[in-house]
């Protein structure tokens, strides 16, 4: 996992390169494909059940979490 801070009004006026856009590309999934995708990461990390991670009281579900919500109109 990485943190990214950028400045308000930050300008990157360099060209990004072929790795980034590629990654800029994988953020576009739809979310099924994005879905399955963080289950597979979350099976391969081990970090379900992971003893170092109850150590410290923190429980990773094997299930992603339901929320509702609703569908706004867009803007005028």
């Amino acid at each position: 996992m990485e943190l990214c801070t950028v400045v308000d009004a930050q300008k990157y006026l360099r060209q990004l390169s072929p790795q980034q856009v590629a990654a800029i590309g994988n953020l576009r999934l739809k979310p099924d494909k994005r879905r399955e995708d963080i289950a597979s990461a979350v099976g391969a990390a081990g970090l379900v059940n992971n003893p170092s991670l109850e150590a410290f009281g923190i429980r990773i579900q094997p299930h992603m979490m339901q929320a509702n919500g609703r569908q706004l109109e867009a803007p005028v």
